[in-house]
């Protein structure tokens, strides 16, 4: 039925929650740090570099739930639960197997990682680019680029353009995370060669046009929500 549509949302709400609050904290601790270092807050290699560590971080604490997320998006059992997609992660496929909880709850991470740390450091230096521009031609109240001067009305428009321009750019990394976390091959779907074991039989089977299967739903997901997610952010601040 129709609720179908919103199997897998509870564990993403879940997921949601401390995956942003990392995000957003660690890339205005890096920007500090970086900025020690030697580079500047407006300079494109601190915002860059900053939002791909932010990427880095909270994929890494949020992986588990979005490995979890997908299981239970694509399972026909309409019973089960978060807890059962845990017990079946950590339960070896042997007996007498060693457990893998590292093996299972983060399988797909290396892709996710390759994915998170270019597209938030795009979202980050997209959406910072455009309110410093925005600045520049008097669209805000101040004259800096403070995070509470800029106009809310703007802030989602800069959110969906730098959702759109990360997506378009690097959805091809999105859909092997997605792959290797589904796949029933687990011994060849691990680390970098999984990826590029995923990137070559992808391309192979359906041509380079299969790196971006399913786009223009990822289209329809993130762009209102990075969208959100930065009006909200801006918000909060104030």
């Amino acid at each position: 039925g129709f609720l179908s549509y919103f199997k897998g949302n509870g564990v993403n709400i879940i997921k949601v929650v401390p995956h942003n609050a990392i995000r957003f904290q660690t890339f205005h601790l890096y920007r500090q740090w970086l900025n020690k270092l030697g580079y500047p807050t407006q300079s494109l290699p601190n915002k860059f570099i900053a939002g791909g560590g932010a990427g880095i971080s909270a994929v890494v604490v949020s992986h588990p739930l979005d490995y979890i997320r997908t299981q239970l998006s694509l399972s026909t059992n309409s019973h089960k639960s978060i807890i059962t997609c845990f017990k079946e992660a950590i339960v070896p496929d042997k007996a007498g197997a060693p457990v893998r909880v590292y093996g299972n709850l983060y399988r797909g991470l290396s892709a996710a990682v390759l994915a998170a740390a270019p597209q938030v450091a795009v979202n980050f230096t997209t959406y910072e680019t455009l309110k410093e521009i925005e600045i520049a031609y008097g669209l805000h109240t101040k004259s800096n680029v403070n995070s509470s001067n800029i106009s809310l009305f703007l802030a989602p428009f800069n959110g969906a353009a730098s959702g759109a321009l990360s997506m378009t750019i690097l959805y091809p990394l999105d859909l092997i995370k997605r792959r290797m976390m589904v796949s029933q091959d687990v011994k060849n779907t691990k680390g970098i060669s999984g990826v590029l074991r995923i990137f070559k039989e992808t391309t192979k089977r359906e041509g380079w046009s299969g790196l971006y299967k399913g786009i223009s739903a990822a289209y329809l997901k993130v762009i209102p929500a990075v969208s959100i997610s930065f009006f909200t952010y801006e918000l909060v601040i104030r």
